[in-house]
């Protein structure tokens, strides 16, 4: 084999090995989240259950879906609503087209049209006074 076809076997095969890549690479699945570009998953009517100390419903968050962004490590809540139980019978709804929750124990920030309203209602059910023993 002379100069010449050395020169060549080797351009042929790089080119082959270039070929090779560019096909596994194009064949590949796109990552499934960039950087802050997109959420991981998402929950459908997901719904929490605080707990006082006492081991009764105190407050409950829901909402209609739930989009979680692992970049930022905060969830996007779409409608959510919080319930408050008040031991003296009261119940507080805090509702807003969107909100987010972060990972870790930080606040739940909502945003757009919050709206609180409060009930006056009978004495809560969970709640037990001295009377009823």
């Amino acid at each position: 084999m002379n100069r010449e076809q050395g020169v060549l076997y080797l351009t042929l095969s790089a080119a082959a090995v270039a070929s090779a890549w560019l096909h596994y690479q194009a064949g590949r699945p796109a990552p499934a989240v960039a950087a802050d570009s997109g959420y991981d998953l998402f929950v459908t009517r997901p719904s929490w259950t605080f707990m006082d100390e006492q081991g009764r419903p105190a407050r409950t968050l829901s909402a209609e879906r739930l989009e979680h962004f692992p970049a930022r490590q905060q969830s996007r809540l779409d409608r959510p609503r919080l319930d408050i139980h008040k031991t003296d019978g009261s119940h507080i709804r805090v509702t807003a087209v969107q909100g987010w929750i972060s990972d870790g124990d930080g606040p739940i920030l909502l945003e757009q049209a919050v709206r609180v309203t409060r009930t006056a209602g009978k004495r809560n059910p969970y709640e037990t006074s001295s009377n009823d023993h």
